[in-house]
């Protein structure tokens, strides 16, 4: 491993201006003894310019959830950009690194190539109200035993790839027979990721800040609860 790749998808000025705040988190608390290089995907390609180990991809302003859905699209356009034994990340703009985390703490292991975390709202089988249950849907899921984040993830190029071509490949199939699933790109990345063995982490690392009473065991803080 030579990098950590953080892919960022930055789109309106909101999510962009939590984005630069991210990238600065990053930069001082996540894996500090490793070179990171950001790939932001963004509309406003001039207010990330300052930003050193940067690749900026100007996509176009989509309305919600078009925008979360074409996250997997963005990803296979800078596919040649990220070299093999790379480690890939997805974090979203509306998170916040608080503490230092070290490589062993978020690196894939040899039988769990995925790191996830797993959702704070959805921690066993009886939480079966947040899958997919559209049966037309690609994403559609009878049942799991765990639920996962979509605000971060990643794995080696090759095994984050294969997550993103068939994420890609199911959500224009939806797309095609007129479909979105429940919750959009997570839907499908659980789907992705159901049966195989992964790396769970814990909702420390994307821990919603209406969890106040927790806060102080967050090492990711993320805003989505009550910005979007």
């Amino acid at each position: 491993m030579k990098t950590i790749n953080i892919l960022v998808l930055a789109s309106g000025a909101r999510h962009s201006a939590f984005a630069k705040k991210m990238i600065v988190s990053v930069e001082k608390y996540f894996c500090v003894d490793i070179r990171k290089k950001f790939i932001i995907f963004t509309d406003d390609p001039k207010s990330f310019m300052g930003f050193a180990d940067s690749t900026i991809v100007k996509i176009d302003y989509l309305p919600k959830p078009l925008v979360t859905l074409m996250r997997f699209h963005y990803f296979l356009r800078v596919r040649d950009l990220i070299e093999d034994g790379d480690l890939v990340y997805y974090v979203d703009s509306d998170m916040e690194v608080v503490k230092n985390i070290n490589i062993q703490e978020i690196q894939p292991e040899k039988e769990n190539r995925y790191v996830v975390v797993r959702h704070p709202w959805a921690v066993s089988e009886k939480n079966q109200w947040i899958l997919c249950q559209n049966k037309e849907s690609t994403a559609y899921l009878e049942n799991a035993k765990v639920y996962y984040q979509g605000c971060f993830y990643g794995a080696q190029k090759k095994y984050f790839y294969d997550l993103v071509e068939e994420c890609n490949c199911n959500i224009n199939k939806d797309l095609d027979n007129r479909l979105i699933a429940v919750w959009h790109d997570e839907s499908h990345l659980n789907k992705y990721l159901h049966g195989k063995n992964v790396k769970t982490l814990d909702y420390s690392y994307a821990m919603p800040l209406v969890f106040d009473h927790e806060l102080n065991r967050a090492k990711i803080t993320h805003y989505n609860s009550q910005t979007r």
